[in-house]
Order: structure tokens, then sequence, then C-alpha cells
């Protein structure tokens, strides 16, 4: 077993669905550290998807929902 696998076991008995590292990334936890970016700085946290663009999603800390014009803002802000 590897980290990867490690983390995503661990994401999926906390009921969280990714990682971020606040203003610079995110990953689903099915598809953990894409760019091979996994650090100590990752925070597990909640998947929030865009209702009409499904190419839109973030990872919050917060399991609060959050607007589609909420997520567009914080996509904006990170890119």
């Amino acid at each position: 077993m590897d980290i990867i696998q490690i983390v995503k076991i661990g994401l999926e008995q906390s009921g969280r669905n990714g990682l971020f590292v606040g203003g610079i990334c995110a990953c689903k936890k099915d598809d953990l550290s894409p760019g091979d970016c996994l650090s100590d700085r990752c925070e597990a946290g909640y998947l929030h998807e865009h209702k009409t663009k499904p190419d839109l999603w973030i990872i919050s800390p917060d399991n609060t929902p959050i607007s589609d014009d909420e997520i567009e803002e914080v996509i904006a802000e990170c890119c």
C-alpha cells in the first residue's frame, strides 16, 4: 500500500472528498496528487461542485453549502 492509498482511505473514513492547499491547489480523492504534489501542507476537505459547470469545483475545509458564484470566485482567486 502506498501513501496515496493510505490518504484516500483516511479521507473516506473521515467523510471528506479531497485535499487542498488554500489559494494554491486542490485534488479529489479519486485523483489524489495528480501532479505528484502531495505535501505536508495539504489539508483534508469537502468537495463543492458547480451545479451547471461540472468542470468547476473546489475542495473546502467547510462542509457548508457553497453557491456557484462562490465557487467561481474561489477559482478566479487561485488562477
